[in-house]
């Protein structure tokens, strides 16, 4: 929810945790992991040094405190996410050149997690996970670590929102950070076409889209990843 900050007096974003034990340690997870990815954007403020590439693609947790048993956790506050921008477009999508932005600064963030000192899983990136920080631009920022875990430090085994949900969890193998790359492709298609690229309704109905050899449009898409990711490497 949105809120004031009365002493910096600044508009903030507020996140209650339900008051339940599973939830309080689940975000006490997520606050973890947020300041060791923060620390790196404080750091450098510090220092008067230039932070990580992809570090500033990630939303600041400023405080928590707990309110009548339920742990709240102060955000900075953005703007509206990418599943809203899509349903803007009336889920006509995104131009291409929109896409490519989005697409660069994604792949900029998860590098950013994957950093040897990191080395976390987002494990639920989707539309609504992506917020704009400026309704004008195309600048962006990661939220909702409430998922998420260390490589080593992996709590859930059923994981990832469903249309964004890779092989690897559908079938209950053991999963690597490759899994949010899986979710940002099906992101990066969505965002262009308004449509979720596997709309499926059950683990049957996925595997056998996943089964059928990949439409034209979708090797394309690829190819064009690929070239960004050639030109753009950080």
């Amino acid at each position: 929810m949105k809120a004031h900050d009365c002493i910096s007096n600044e508009d903030v974003a507020i996140k209650i945790i339900k008051n339940k034990r599973a939830f309080t340690n689940q975000a006490q997870v997520e606050i973890r992991l947020l300041r060791e990815m923060n620390h790196f954007v404080e750091e450098a403020a510090e220092t008067g040094k230039e932070p990580p590439p992809g570090s500033n693609l990630i939303v600041r947790l400023l405080t928590h405190f707990t309110f009548r048993g339920h742990l709240c956790l102060v955000f900075e506050l953005l703007s509206y996410n990418l599943y809203d921008l899509l349903r803007n477009t009336n889920f006509h999508g995104v131009s291409l050149g929109l896409t490519r932005k989005f697409a660069q600064q994604l792949c900029c963030a998860l590098d950013f997690l994957s950093r040897p000192e990191l080395q976390i899983i987002h494990c639920d990136l989707k539309p609504e996970n992506i917020l704009l920080v400026n309704p004008k631009r195309s600048t962006i920022k990661l939220v909702d670590f409430g998922s998420s875990c260390h490589m080593n430090e992996k709590i859930y085994q059923y994981i990832q929102s469903r249309y964004y949900r890779s092989p690897d969890v559908l079938l209950g193998l053991d999963y690597t950070m490759s899994i949010d790359m899986w979710s940002l492709g099906c992101i990066l298609v969505e965002l262009h076409t308004g449509e979720p690229l596997f709309a499926g309704q059950n683990e049957v109905s996925f595997l056998t889209m996943f089964h059928y050899p990949f439409p034209i449009f979708l090797i394309l898409y690829l190819y064009l990843v690929t070239l960004l990711v050639e030109h753009y490497p950080q």
